[in-house]
């Protein structure tokens, strides 16, 4: 099966020059992503990030001067079809819930593995939600302690996205292989295939295996 992907266009937004210029170019070894701006968070940053026409804004959460829920924000005023993932060093709840708030995609720590970076942007580019399970749920537990209530069926989980024997597994159900041929390929049982089958089916939202493997086609999994 082969899909051709359209083009991602990425706008990138930290304040750290190395960081900065480190995801663009990891971002640019990607074929259908286009990063077609970038910046230190500082003045004008708000009209270049829409003047950019992109559609994911990869955006640090800490700016000096500033702060990326801030950014977001007037954003998001201007843009509210822009889709925005928040990147950070700090792994913190606070941080995911202001996110739940400001209506945010998703939520990426850094120094994660680049293939985690590449299947987020896809996900949300697609119209996911990316975020951890406990991440989302402690969240939620957070905004139903105060005025605003929200529950899980409002967000869209995606639990660590994907693991390598998932990985692996997906690769091989798009290929047409039955759960008895991955089972003796990868030297597993056929129980553990199917568990990880419906678990895969479980993550892409897909009823049967033809739609989960369209699912991985379509984020360029496979």
């Amino acid at each position: 099966m082969n899909y051709q992907n359209p083009e991602i266009r990425i706008f990138v937004v930290d304040d750290h020059e190395v960081v900065r210029h480190g995801l663009k170019t990891m971002l640019e070894t990607v074929p259908d992503f286009i990063v077609v701006g970038e910046s230190d968070g500082s003045e004008a940053v708000v009209e270049k990030i829409c003047q950019s026409k992109a559609d994911i804004l990869l955006l640090d959460i800490r700016i000096e001067g500033s702060d990326g829920f801030q950014i977001a924000s007037q954003v998001k005023t201007r843009l509210p079809a822009l889709k925005i993932i928040l990147i950070s060093g700090y792994d913190s709840n606070l941080y995911i819930t202001e996110s739940l708030r400001h209506k945010i995609r998703g939520f990426i720590p850094k120094g994660c593995q680049k293939e985690y970076i590449f299947t987020a942007i896809r996900m949300v580019a697609l119209g996911a939600t990316v975020w951890h399970g406990d991440q989302i749920f402690q969240a939620i537990r957070n905004l139903n302690s105060d005025e605003n209530q929200i529950t899980v069926s409002e967000v869209s989980v995606t639990n660590a996205l994907l693991d390598p024997r998932e990985l692996q597994i997906l690769t091989l159900v798009s290929a047409g292989k039955t759960n008895k041929a991955i089972s003796a390929e990868l030297d597993i049982s056929i129980d553990m295939v199917k568990k990880t089958v419906s678990r895969l089916m479980h993550k892409f939202n897909s009823t049967n295996r033809t739609q989960l493997a369209t699912a991985g086609s379509k984020l360029k999994l496979v």
